[in-house]
């Protein structure tokens, strides 16, 4: 029991260390990295980086660990020395522990050593190689090799930019605000740095919930396992919480900084934003929760697609479509009004 505990919170903790490894970065950058704005305050990222690199090391110890359970899966009483060699340097699983460990080791020495205009595209770069070795290792992977992979791959790296973006926010409004300091127009602040982050979430979301929606219809086929399986139950967990941070999210950027009117109510505001990312952060948890449960379709067979299944493919091709036009809308918004 113990080592499926220990297998649990090692693919929680990769989750989580990826999601900020390869979404701070670019978070920072389309938020803040922006020197014709003068609203831009971000100058020095040194603990941006240190936040990073430490990512990458967290990383590196949930890899390990989570090689460690998987290969004490055999049974403690049964590993042995050639066992544990034939795992480190013949098994598929130990070439994945391998090639983690060396892109969160690389990560770290290049972001120690790189300019300070290059570490966010070498930090989401890397971040997002230890991405696609876990879609490359995960339940979509192993039933239905191909294009599926891409659709879980993009629903790490919509986490990883929604998630990313609210805790550089979270943590950063408060500073990038100086609410009692008159030459710095910090209502004007919180408006256009809620805008800039309007981008992620609609990228991160949109990704979210297109590919969300294809991967429900690929591992829960009959949406009556929801409450027949704790992989269903889970799930339902997850988007419930995910959903709120949406709609909580959607009224933080459309709807509240614009009657934002003394230092008060900035400061509620952003309380109100480190409550969506704790949120997030929760349906975070249960997305690497789901990686260690068995799907639904491991007790179905999944070659008939249902009526429900086909819905659910269709819906997110539509989410998909009218999110790409979103950002694109977004994003010329964006660049009109600099």
């Amino acid at each position: 029991m113990w080592i499926l505990w220990l297998e649990t919170f090692s693919r929680i903790g990769l989750y989580f260390s990826t999601a900020m490894w390869a979404g701070l970065p670019f978070a920072w950058f389309v938020i803040a990295q922006h020197k014709s704005d003068p609203l831009a305050v971000v100058q020095d990222t040194a603990h941006l980086q240190k936040w990073v690199r430490n990512a990458a090391v967290f990383a590196a110890i949930a890899a390990t660990t989570l090689f460690a359970a998987q290969m004490l899966g055999v049974g403690p009483e049964n590993i042995s020395i050639p066992l544990v060699q034939w795992f480190v340097f013949e098994s598929e699983l130990g070439w994945t522990w391998g090639g983690r460990v060396l892109v969160a080791g690389l990560a770290w020495v290049v972001l120690h050593k790189s300019p300070a205009q290059h570490w966010w595209w070498i930090a989401s770069l890397t971040g997002l190689l230890m991405q696609i070795s876990i879609s490359l290792n995960g339940h979509t992977a192993a039933h239905s090799p191909g294009p599926d992979v891409l659709i879980a791959l993009g629903h790490l790296i919509g986490s990883a930019l929604w998630a990313g973006g609210l805790v550089l926010l979270s943590t950063h409004l408060p500073q990038w605000c100086y609410v009692t300091d008159r030459h710095r127009p910090a209502l004007a602040i919180v408006q256009h740095t809620t805008q800039r982050f309007g981008l992620i979430g609609i990228a991160g979301v949109g990704l979210l919930v297109a590919s969300g929606l294809s991967l429900t219809a690929l591992h829960l086929p009959n949406l009556s396992q929801l409450n027949q399986t704790q992989y269903g139950g889970t799930l339902t967990f997850k988007v419930v919480l995910a959903f709120g941070a949406m709609i909580l999210g959607a009224i933080h950027w459309l709807i509240v900084p614009y009657f934002l009117k003394t230092s008060s109510h900035i400061k509620q505001f952003m309380l109100s934003i480190q409550i969506e990312t704790i949120i997030v952060l929760c349906a975070l948890f249960l997305a690497g929760r789901l990686t260690s449960l068995s799907p639904g379709h491991v007790a179905h067979d999944t070659t008939d697609l249902s009526i429900t299944s086909t819905a659910l493919k269709i819906a997110a091709g539509i989410i998909l479509i009218g999110g790409i036009g979103a950002l694109v809308w977004q994003l010329d918004k964006c660049e009109s009004n600099s």
